[in-house]
């Protein structure tokens, strides 16, 4: 039932286990560059919050708005283009199994949806957000409502792997990142 709830299944860690790629990330806590991280459990450089914040929060419809879709298909790629170094990745998703009790104390009604979706397309209609969301759209693409077993058939064919070949994920994020 759990995995039914969670769209983004390459986020669920606990799945990690089952496949020699991502076992390996998992046993050893290797972090991933990724170009979209959903709001679940996410940490930000203080600094890098701030500027990012200050930008999404100055639209009073997102403000306004009963749900809070979107900025996690903004802040990758906002944290690409804010080090100016660029040394950093924009996001890393770090491979720790928790447990979330979800209460399914939100209603997830047509309604709320449409909310969301509303809010989606005010961001991507917007010069700057639009742009940082491609990369989490394409990657989105990728690993959206798919098991670990399809992205990785997926990535291989994108990276033009043989069977043979090893894996690796990050290779396949990269694609849609630069």
């Amino acid at each position: 039932q759990h995995m039914e709830l969670q769209y983004f299944q390459f986020h669920e860690a606990h799945e990690w286990f089952h496949y020699d790629w991502s076992s390996r990330l998992i046993t050893e806590v290797v972090p991933t560059e990724v170009p979209l991280l959903e709001m679940y459990f996410t940490l930000f450089d203080a600094e890098f919050a701030r500027y990012f914040f200050r930008q999404v929060l100055s639209m009073p419809e997102f403000i306004a708005g009963s749900n809070s879709w979107g900025p996690d298909y903004l802040w990758c790629q906002a944290a690409r283009e804010w080090d100016d170094d660029g040394d950093r990745p924009g996001c890393y998703l770090v491979p720790l199994v928790s447990s979330h009790e979800n209460s399914q104390q939100i209603e997830k009604g047509d309604a709320f949806v449409a909310k969301g979706h509303e809010n989606i397309d005010r961001f991507k209609n917007h010069p700057k957000f639009g742009k940082w969301m491609k990369p989490a759209f394409a990657w989105n693409r990728i690993v959206g409502g798919k098991n670990l077993l399809q992205i990785e058939r997926y990535c291989r064919g994108k990276l033009k792997l043989k069977k043979e070949d090893s894996f690796d994920v990050q290779s396949c994020s990269m694609l849609v990142i630069k």
